[in-house]
């Protein structure tokens, strides 16, 4: 497997805590999502450990890194609405 930020889901690498290769987040999609949860925290000035929380309880998961692919459009929707003072409130 190649260090490739454009790794293909059947590609994916099992290091990540997913069971399945095809659903896994590739390179790219997971560094998305870590760069709007990172964007999310600083323009709301909360830390970047609540916005993870936040995701991670939205989504049932213990990381936000075992996130399957097919979450992957929805967290990214949710991530750009969120509020996270609003959802802790």
């Amino acid at each position: 497997m190649t260090d490739s930020i454009f790794t293909n889901h059947k590609d994916a690498d099992m290091d990540n805590g997913t069971t399945s290769p095809e659903l896994a987040l590739n390179k790219l999609e997971s560094l998305a999502i870590r760069s709007l949860i990172a964007f999310v925290a600083h323009e709301h000035q909360v830390s970047e450990d609540m916005v993870q929380a936040l995701i991670e309880v939205r989504f049932g998961l213990n990381d936000f890194r075992n996130m399957p692919a097919v979450d992957y459009d929805n967290a990214v929707r949710y991530l750009v609405d969120l509020e996270p003072r609003m959802a802790v409130n």
